[in-house]
């Protein structure tokens, strides 16, 4: 199974919005995919970066800062068939601090 094939079917089974680390090791948890590198997670991440332009269904939520996305503040979800995304159901991490929607990015 590919590293996207793998996070697809994490983030089918998620109830909300997860990291790119998440998604990788709860894809080595379940036996989804297997990796030799010394950055899975990082593969992990330029995976879904790069699918994220070609495919409608994955969403990249990112909170800003500036043009780049503000550090650890990159979750990923699944857009449903409907047109809504995890996003609009379940609240994102605030790390301590209230989160201002208008800052997030999708």
């Amino acid at each position: 199974m590919t590293y996207y094939e793998a996070a697809i079917q994490i983030l089918r089974s998620a109830k909300r919005p997860l990291t790119a680390r998440q998604i990788f090791e709860q894809a080595v948890e379940k036996g989804l995919v297997t990796t030799s590198g010394k950055t899975p997670d990082a593969t992990m991440r330029a995976t879904l970066y790069k699918q994220a332009h070609n495919n409608p269904e994955l969403v990249k939520l990112e909170e800003a800062a500036g043009k780049r996305a503000k550090r650890g503040s990159v979750y990923w979800t699944l857009r449903h068939a409907d047109g809504q995304d995890l996003s609009l159901t379940f609240s994102l991490p605030s790390r301590g601090k209230a989160i201002d929607r208008d800052r997030w990015r999708r």
